[in-house]
């Protein structure tokens, strides 16, 4: 997380990317599976291959999932990491660097 941002600002860009990619699933998966319909008539009992609420189920399910997966794992983590660890790493990193530099100059 970077240092002064707001925790709903990373989870909003969490939840943003994990959405932008289920928009890029959806728009690519529903054209394909109404364009493989004919295929799965024969497996399909009771219900239309192009039912309209089949597929909107289906589309729900898979962007609530997606939703939880961004929501629980990545978000979870970045923000359980405090704003003084990351800044005595990075101060940790600078003095290393130094230390390394000083060493080769020698």
């Amino acid at each position: 997380m970077a240092l002064g941002a707001q925790q709903s600002a990373v989870v909003a860009l969490v939840v943003g990317d994990a959405l932008r990619v289920v928009a890029l699933g959806v728009a690519v998966g529903i054209p394909v599976a109404l364009g493989s319909a004919r295929l799965l008539r024969s497996q399909l009992h009771g219900v239309s291959p192009t039912d309209p609420v089949s597929i909107a189920i289906g589309v729900s399910v898979l962007a609530v999932s997606a939703l939880l997966a961004a929501l629980v794992r990545p978000v979870v983590r970045r923000l359980s990491r405090r704003s003084w660890r990351c800044a005595r790493t990075e101060r940790e990193h600078r003095t290393a660097q130094a230390a390394s530099k000083a060493r080769d100059t020698r």
